[in-house]
């Protein structure tokens, strides 16, 4: 009588088992839209979108470009300063809020950062003296920008130069809010071309 020997189970072929353990391609979604892989381009659009927007909010917000004649600007005359005592080698300091008049037109001035180093200035502001300045009156698209200024009628800062001075500003102005335009328009063209050749390749893959 011949004795039945258990024989070995066959092996299962290595190609099965790898494709058992490949996802089923009915649970893969390539193109989902809020994938964070690098096919993702929603991101992207949302921040070049707002770069764009803010280029032209630049532009459309921006004061004029070029600066008033100085025939146009009004003169208003400053409520004195108060002196300043002299303490040793140093002088006291304080916050400078000027309230001008120009007949019965009232403009409050606070600081004046480009004059402070002038050397008229300092002297005048040390003894109180009378200031006066030149702007366009309010309401104004130049806001409260001064183009001309004096102390005891020795001139503080000069026209020409702070008509320079504001004009290369808005220039300057210009050119970053056209750099934003330009560079996110780019940006915007390459993703929607990306987008357009993703949505050419899944229409032709077979179904």
């Amino acid at each position: 009588m011949s004795i039945l020997q258990e024989q070995p189970p066959s092996p299962i072929p290595s190609q099965i088992v790898a494709a058992s353990l490949d996802p089923p391609r009915d649970l893969e979604y390539p193109h989902a839209p809020f994938s964070t892989g690098p096919g993702n381009s929603l991101m992207p659009l949302i921040l070049w979108s707002l770069a764009f927007l803010f280029g032209i909010l630049m532009l459309l917000a921006r004061l004029p470009v070029h600066a008033p004649p100085f025939e146009s600007l009004t003169q208003y005359a400053c409520d004195r300063l108060p002196n300043l005592p002299n303490l040793g080698n140093r002088f006291q300091s304080y916050a400078l809020n000027l309230r001008c008049r120009a007949g019965d037109s009232v403009v409050y001035q606070r600081g004046f950062p480009a004059y402070s180093y002038t050397t008229a200035w300092a002297p005048c502001r040390r003894s109180g003296g009378l200031i006066r300045i030149w702007r366009v009156a309010s309401p104004s698209p130049y806001g409260s920008y001064v183009f001309h200024a004096t102390c005891d009628e020795r001139v503080i800062t000069y026209y020409r130069d702070r008509a320079a001075g504001y004009e290369s500003a808005q220039r300057f102005v210009i050119l970053i809010a056209w750099t934003i335009i330009l560079g996110s328009a780019i940006g915007l063209t390459a993703i929607i071309r990306k987008s357009l050749r993703r949505i050419r390749m899944t229409a032709h893959e077979p179904r």
